[in-house]
């Protein structure tokens, strides 16, 4: 009984942590309102419409019955995702005889990451709230039920497909399945229910787009200190990296502090270092060829936490877990014999999202200055324009991403006036060969 209600104060501990922050427009990321569009598309349609390639069915569909409710409902449903991983999670350690389960599965719900994204309209958490979900059901040996939440991740982020290996080497070492045979049928039955609950659910998209969905978006080349930023800093924040940092500092020099003994971990647990080791593995990999977003890490934060229950002691989870609830709030920083103290990541996503909603209603207000036949070139901020905007009854002022040289001369030959925002010039010109300070009107909004 008791272990029930600690399972329901850590549920309603992470949806109310997240409550405050789901009214800010869609998330940070562009690609957060692409998904509430395609979702009022879908609405609107009665067909499929993809967000982006190369596309998230399960979110999609399930965001457009919502989409009605704005913000607040849509990004709720990511927290009530977010909610579902940090439950499951607890549930999986303690399935596997973890007993710091509560500290683990707190620390989870407030790495810097997963917060952020646990409050906007992005595809992360959803993916990893059906992972987490299925891993609970590896753990109690329902494997159809697993392969059919690694079908719903799949359907939800694509690349969750690759925790069918992982999670085959776990039934690999579980000690409970004496004979190969008795292993090789579960990983079948998972990985055959999840490739073609897979397979289901992306049938609309091929219907509509044919194979044209399956693009991933390459980005340009990030340097080594920008990718160990996204890597460090992007997920834990600055004052998780230096808490993590002070960490590994006293396990050099007093382990025994910190880490349990051999004897206090069982044989099960161990051979679990391998599987997690290895997903671990397969995701930085990933992360590696196409580092664009610190996001594309938070698969392995579960399994860094699961490893770092089966090595550390309860005092050592719980200060990990102190740091990461610090981290997402208050950001420190050393600079020279002093440390400052600012917003942590999570206060200041939410921020600038509270400025982009005000920038973005600035750029309607400028409308009134605008040629009656006007073109606006916005870059990544197209999105929210598409979706915040409510067309002037009595000026044709269109919003559109970029502008190369056929496009400009097609708006110029049908007498429309260009205009565009400043930060748009430099990534015009690299990427469309349009210098726009040459060809269109400064549209003198600030951020």
């Amino acid at each position: 009984m008791k272990t029930k209600y600690q399972i329901i104060i850590l549920g309603l501990v992470t949806l109310l942590s997240r409550i405050p922050f789901l009214g800010a427009g869609y998330g940070s990321d562009p690609d957060a309102w692409r998904l509430a569009d395609a979702a009022r598309k879908i609405i609107d349609t009665g067909q499929y419409t993809l967000s982006r390639e190369p596309c998230h069915p399960v979110q999609e569909y399930i965001t457009a019955l919502f989409i009605g409710g704005g913000p607040w409902l849509v990004n709720g449903l990511t927290a009530l995702m977010s909610v579902a991983a940090v439950v499951f999670f607890a549930l999986v350690l303690m399935k596997w005889g973890l007993k710091n389960y509560l500290p683990a599965a707190m620390a989870l719900a407030f790495v810097p990451v997963v917060y952020i994204n646990s409050v906007n309209a992005m595809d992360y958490i959803w993916a990893l709230g059906f992972i987490m979900v299925g891993l609970y059901f590896l753990s109690d040996r329902k494997y159809w039920l697993t392969g059919l939440m690694i079908g719903l991740a799949i359907g939800s982020r694509v690349t969750s497909g690759v925790f069918l290996i992982p999670f085959a080497l776990i039934i690999l070492t579980n000690d409970n399945l004496k004979t190969m045979s008795d292993k090789i049928r579960p990983i079948i039955i998972m990985v055959g229910v999840a490739l073609l609950t897979g397979i289901i659910i992306y049938i609309p998209v091929y219907l509509r787009y044919g194979f044209d969905f399956w693009m991933f978006y390459e980005g340009a080349p990030t340097g080594f200190r920008d990718v160990m930023n996204l890597a460090t800093y992007g997920v834990w924040g600055f004052t998780g990296v230096l808490g993590i940092g002070l960490l590994l500092i006293l396990l050099s020099f007093f382990p025994g502090i910190l880490c349990r003994t051999g004897k206090e971990i069982n044989g099960q647990q161990l051979k679990l270092i391998r599987p997690l080791l290895i997903g671990i593995g397969i995701i930085l990999v990933g992360f590696v060829r196409l580092p664009a977003e610190s996001g594309y890490l938070i698969p392995i934060i579960p399994f860094i936490l699961i490893l770092m229950v089966i090595f550390f002691k309860r005092h050592a989870v719980i200060a990990f877990c102190l740091i990461m609830f610090l981290s997402s709030f208050i950001t420190i920083t050393i600079n020279g014999h002093s440390l400052d103290f600012d917003y942590g990541p999570v206060l200041t996503d939410h921020t600038s999202r509270v400025k982009g909603h005000a920038f973005v209603e600035n750029i309607f207000a400028a409308e009134a200055e605008m040629a009656d036949k006007s073109v606006v070139i916005t870059a990544w901020w197209e999105p929210y324009l598409r979706i915040m905007h409510h067309p002037n009854p009595t000026k044709d002022i269109r919003y559109v991403y970029h502008v190369d040289r056929t496009r400009l001369d097609d708006w110029l030959s049908k007498g429309y006036t260009i205009y565009h925002l400043s930060y748009v010039e430099a990534y015009n010109l690299e990427n469309y060969g349009v210098d726009l300070t040459q060809v269109s009107q400064r549209l003198n909004v600030e951020y």
